[in-house]
């Protein structure tokens, strides 16, 4: 190879991206974060004065939910709503995506004005999903009975491609005794590190990847609900740390978001679903779990 070549910009984004992870990173540790690059879709939240349209991708505000889709409860509470996003208004965006080319979800979570601990219960969180037409969806008032807004204030979510990379406390970097400045590194790679490449992020994202732990707590979850359930389409047959790299290809992050917006400092609260389910549409079946900030 010539030596400039070394010096050519890279063809594609994800090449300028594994170049990007090289140039900051020592070898080893340069080649566990390229081996973990993964493609996502990252949402920016935008107040606006303009007008939401019906089944428009968003946050807060109030669900544009179908009338056969009743407002998810729990305990004779009406869940709180968090966001809905239009999965057309996702297409193109990035090069392989499992997400379906149509149809909307909508994620509820349980809000305590007094939390005795995260909402992670089965029945305190749910992802509803609807394939009908957007034009004809319109915002569903509350419910009669107590609930809360978590996010009072609705705001557009623009989409943005990017591109994410498995935590500085992940097993891929374990093995690498890894100082503070490569963990220091790699934890800005993850929050912006690769806006000059593909623009600057958002605060919530789709796909990518997903911390050890979150993964294996919905591996968990899953696996406990599927024993109960005869409805449940898979349950994972290996849900221990020794089967981490298949469960970590069996799930797909969903919703990552920043808990404090939901009343829980601290942490980040991430909805799952297992590929089987995606498939299927069956987004009534998805996990969430919280992950310490």
């Amino acid at each position: 190879m010539k030596i400039f070549d070394r010096f050519k910009k890279p063809k594609s984004l994800r090449d300028q991206a594994e170049r990007e992870i090289r140039r900051r990173l020592g070898h080893r540790a340069a080649e566990a974060a390229v081996s973990s690059l993964r493609e996502c879709i990252e949402l920016s939240s935008e107040s606006s004065a303009r007008t939401i349209p019906p089944g428009g991708s968003k946050l807060g505000g109030l669900p544009h939910l179908p009338p056969a889709i009743d407002w998810p409860v729990y305990q004779g509470t009406a869940l709180s709503f968090v966001a809905q996003v239009n999965f057309s208004e996702l297409q193109g965006k990035i090069e392989e995506s499992p997400l379906p080319p149509s149809g909307i979800i909508y994620l509820f979570i349980h809000k305590q004005r007094e939390p005795d601990g995260l909402p992670d219960a089965e029945g305190q969180y749910r992802v509803l999903y609807t394939d009908e037409d957007a034009a004809s969806l319109q915002p569903r008032s509350l419910p009669s009975g107590e609930a809360e807004f978590l996010l009072q204030e609705e705001s557009h979510l623009d989409v943005i491609p990017g591109f994410s990379i498995a935590a500085a406390t992940d097993l891929v970097f374990e093995e690498l005794e890894l100082g503070d400045h490569e963990s220091d590194t790699l934890i800005d790679l993850a929050c912006g590190g690769f806006d000059a490449i593909v623009g600057e992020g958002g605060a919530y994202r789709m796909l990518g990847n997903a911390d050890d732990n979150v993964v294996l707590d919905w591996a968990e979850k899953y696996e406990g609900r599927a024993g109960k359930d005869s409805d449940a389409s898979h349950s994972p047959s290996a849900t221990g740390i020794e089967n981490l790299g298949q469960l970590k290809q069996d799930f797909v992050l969903l919703f990552h978001l920043l808990a404090d917006e939901l009343g829980y400092p601290d942490c980040f609260a991430a909805y799952g679903i297992h590929r089987d389910d995606l498939a299927r549409r069956r987004f009534d079946n998805s996990v969430l779990s919280f992950d310490g900030n």
